[in-house]
């Protein structure tokens, strides 16, 4: 199994055989704002240039969640999610098993 942006490929004995894959499809009523929608451009190519670190900064409540749902869906990859105390992490859960049925 190999990994390409939008595919994965499945090797065989006779050769490659590309199956389209969409790993993280976005399930949401919402668009995201303007400030979003710039944030998460920003953050995939930051990702796609392979910086090393990133800081997404926000008060409570500004959609930081939403904004990288989008950039999940957009990269296409899996995706670890750390969270700091068990709250945190049960909010996020929720939240991005709502995003991503």
């Amino acid at each position: 199994l190999k990994y390409n942006k939008n595919f994965y490929s499945v090797l065989d004995n006779k050769g490659e055989k590309n199956v389209k894959k969409t790993i993280f499809e976005l399930k949401s009523r919402y668009t995201p704002s303007e400030n979003q929608s710039q944030s998460i451009e920003e953050l995939v190519n930051g990702l796609e240039k392979g910086e090393k670190y990133q800081v997404l900064l926000g008060a409570t409540g500004t959609g930081k969640t939403f904004t990288i749902a989008n950039v999940i869906e957009k990269v296409n990859k899996p995706t670890l999610v750390l969270a700091h105390n068990k709250t945190l992490a049960g909010q996020l859960y929720l939240k991005l098993t709502k995003n991503f049925p």
